[in-house]
């Protein structure tokens, strides 16, 4: 008797030959939200730096380019062993780690106002914070990539994956209006904590009705 498929044993070329499911569209939907989220909320950083945070703070626009500069820097360090970690756990592994990881350090953000109230306690806190939210950030575009081959055939691959990067470049040009105007009326901490959470809620989980191959593979 022959066993059900699992995530171990479905080989890509399976993958490519199985009908693809309508469920393919749910995950697209997930992957666009969770990119366009995720780069509204990278970009916010900067409008909270220049509307509030330097100013209160009195910190120059150099040290709080240190700060922009950490998330750059170990987002861009951490993106091969990024990788590796995909390729380890699965692209729902990873994706549902990068949500939570960067919800909670995007709250962070925000707390630092209640614990750090000097200026050099304030720019510590700002890049040590940044700096782990760029690490959980690194899984973001290779999973949802990773996400998209496993979900759409081949013909379809560079629509969806031109989706998801559309739906983050949205995100960030609309950041600077749309967070700009949310710290504007419920405050720079509020600002961070709303604009955060919905990752936690947009992070992909399984999908226990689709035991397709194609679905064992993501469940990985």
């Amino acid at each position: 008797m022959s066993e059900p498929a699992t995530s171990a044993s479905v080989s890509p070329l399976r993958l490519s030959e199985e009908k693809p499911t309508r469920v393919r569209w749910h995950i697209l939907a997930l992957l666009m939200a969770l990119c366009f989220l995720s780069h509204f909320n990278r970009v916010s950083m900067s409008v909270a730096g220049n509307d509030r945070i330097m100013e209160q703070y009195s910190i120059s626009p150099t040290k709080m380019g240190a700060v922009y500069s950490a998330f750059l820097l170990i987002y861009s360090i951490a993106m091969i062993p990024g990788g590796f970690f995909i390729d380890r756990c699965g692209a729902r592994i990873a994706l549902i780690t990068m949500g939570f990881g960067t919800a909670l350090f995007g709250a962070l953000t925000g707390g630092i106002g209640f614990v750090c109230h000097a200026a050099s306690q304030a720019l510590a806190g700002l890049i040590v914070v940044r700096s782990l939210m760029g690490l959980f950030t690194t899984p973001l575009h290779p999973g949802s990539a990773r996400a998209v081959g496993n979900w759409f055939p081949f013909s379809e691959r560079g629509r969806a994956n031109g989706l998801v990067t559309g739906a983050a470049i949205i995100g960030v040009a609309t950041s600077y209006k749309g967070f700009g105007a949310l710290i504007n009326h419920r405050g720079l901490h509020v600002g961070f904590d709303l604009g955060l959470r919905p990752l936690c809620d947009r992070a992909p989980r399984s999908t226990p009705g689709d035991q397709s191959p194609r679905a064992a593979a993501y469940r990985r």
